[in-house]
């Protein structure tokens, strides 16, 4: 015997959670959006502040000693900014929360450990460093304060990629858009 096809339907989602699923990710992406063009406003206004208000010697000296923070920021997250998404998202979709959380320690731990190691070299040893850049005494002192940046940001890179996999848009705009452009000009 064969059975109507009007008795054998799956049970559908109703319209109104199909509109949330379809909605969740463009409020998502327009707050993503939103806060990107917060963000480049902000830095704009930064930096038209900082080329009126400083030297053409004194804007130089912290171009470059930003440079070298952006440099070792990049060095010290290992590439681990980039692998967090994959392993985060393999694990946590099979269910696996123990080595979710171990790898989320592990990233970190390895992350905060390295730039914490270059951090500490670069401000012990700044006659070597002088020595081996050319920069002068002026560089070197700003280089000094702005330094501890450096595992800073090479943990925000790794919270980027763990917000992304865990779907949190509005950490991610306020994470990356709202209060890097704040710390990273400043």
């Amino acid at each position: 015997m064969s059975t109507p096809l009007s008795d054998v339907s799956e049970p559908r989602n109703s319209e109104a959670e199909d509109d949330d699923f379809a909605r969740e990710p463009i409020r998502g992406s327009s707050l993503l959006l939103l806060g990107r063009l917060m963000s480049l406003g902000v830095m704009s206004a930064v930096q038209v502040l900082l080329v009126r208000h400083l030297s053409r010697s004194d804007y130089g000296a912290w171009t470059y000693a930003l440079s070298v923070v952006v440099l070792l920021q990049s060095v010290t997250a290992l590439g681990l900014d980039r692998s967090v998404t994959r392993f985060l998202a393999i694990y946590r979709e099979r269910g696996d929360l123990a080595r979710v959380r171990g790898l989320v320690l592990l990233l970190v731990g390895a992350v905060a450990g390295v730039g914490t190691l270059a951090t500490l070299t670069l401000i012990s040893f700044p006659e070597a460093i002088a020595r081996i850049t050319g920069v002068d005494a002026h560089v070197l002192a700003i280089l000094n304060v702005i330094i501890f940046l450096v595992p800073l940001e090479a943990l925000d890179l790794l919270f980027i990629g763990l917000f992304a996999c865990l779907g949190q848009a509005r950490a991610i705009v306020i994470r990356r858009h709202i209060l890097a452009p704040a710390h990273d000009r400043l």
